[in-house]
């Protein structure tokens, strides 16, 4: 058998004026006449200081009736701050004492105040000076009292900032991914005589796949994410994404086009002019860049990043680390270009790195399948 829950001084002295001196709070709380009374106050305290949630009952005049445990723990009070008579501004100060105040408390007490006038039920999320979340509800009832009940929700508000970051950022690197950028385009074409003129740049990081495989994933992955902070500092506030493993993509902002693009570019692509240091291992990489500009070269985000990615494909086949802006009569890469630029990539590659890569096929001269 349970032990009998002894209930609180101020919770009895607020129990008591309720069912003494407030018939009508207790026919709405189905209180029976006094020979129950001792009963109905205990089994009330033993419900209102088990609930999850902190709440206040306040009569018709706004003064406190009545309140949890819960609600004292939840905002840290002193038990002597609450008393049964209590205003709405004490209470609010006692919570300013306590430094567990709202940090917009002149936003919540108008809210709150303009609730109690319409004696409209009406809920809102407030953020207390320690960091903490909390849910605010406010229920009016039939005999003129209204009761508030608050929720500490910083956990699951915690969560539901993160899975939505998430959604909207690459994991590795912390940018935003293709989701942030459609969401980006959007609201700029949106708002398009704001903006008269973007335009969109995809930049591939040159010879990863290579890092990869010399280097291992681990030292990939530390590779990316320094790359990532060095777009991000060359592109000085211009929307920055990562679409894939060696994609980025960059919205120039608004200003005369191409310039403001070239000269984005230009930053972008000295960003790797200093090789990035890894484990006593000194990485080098560079970048490829196509760009597309709106609305010569599109009106949606779509158009925008398949055209910019087109002249990204033509700029590699013609020379990797150049950059290219879309032209309607690009038309495909030449195959041609695109294996002599693999094979002085190639090259290339053996002279930086001392290791000589087979010319064709997954065999190494000793026999033995590479890694």
């Amino acid at each position: 058998m349970f032990p009998r829950r002894k209930f609180s001084p101020h919770l009895s002295r607020a129990v008591t004026h309720l069912l003494r001196s407030l018939p009508g709070v207790r026919h709405a709380i189905g209180a029976p006449s006094d020979p129950d009374a001792a009963t109905t106050m205990e089994k009330l305290d033993a419900a209102l200081n088990n609930m999850s949630h902190g709440l206040c009952m306040f009569g018709p005049d706004n003064r406190l009736l009545l309140w949890n445990d819960r609600y004292v723990r939840m905002y840290r009070l002193a038990p002597d701050r609450l008393r049964v008579g209590c205003t709405l501004d004490e209470m609010l100060e006692a919570r300013k004492a306590a430094g567990t105040a709202y940090r917009d408390l002149g936003q919540y007490g108008s809210k709150l105040r303009a609730a109690i006038t319409a004696r409209s039920a009406d809920n809102l999320i407030a953020h207390l000076d320690d960091g903490r979340i909390i849910n605010v509800s406010y229920h009016p009832t039939q005999n003129g009292c209204w009761v508030s009940t608050h929720e500490d929700i910083t956990e699951r508000a915690q969560n539901e900032a993160r899975i939505a970051h998430l959604a909207f950022h690459d994991q590795l690197t912390g940018l935003p991914n293709r989701v942030a950028f459609d969401e980006h385009i959007a609201g700029l074409l949106q708002n398009a005589a704001g903006h008269p003129s973007f335009a969109v740049l995809c930049v591939d990081l040159d010879q990863f796949k290579e890092i990869n495989d010399v280097y291992g994933h681990s030292t990939g992955d530390r590779f990316l994410v320094e790359v990532g902070r060095r777009l991000v500092s060359a592109c000085n506030g211009s929307f920055l994404a990562r679409l894939g493993a060696d994609e980025f993509i960059v919205v120039s902002p608004d200003g005369p086009q191409p310039a403001t693009a070239q000269a984005l570019c230009a930053r972008i692509a000295t960003a790797l002019d200093q090789p990035v240091c890894i484990d006593g291992h000194e990485i080098e990489g560079n970048f490829t860049i196509g760009a597309s500009v709106y609305p010569h070269d599109g009106a949606d985000a779509d158009t925008l990043a398949a055209n910019a990615e087109t002249a990204l494909y033509r700029a590699k086949a013609d020379h990797r680390g150049s950059t290219r802006f879309f032209e309607p009569e690009i038309g495909p890469p030449d195959p041609g270009k695109a294996r002599a630029a693999a094979r002085y990539r190639r090259c290339t590659r053996e002279e930086r790195t001392g290791i000589a890569f087979p010319a064709a096929g997954p065999y190494a001269s000793d026999g033995g399948r590479l890694a």
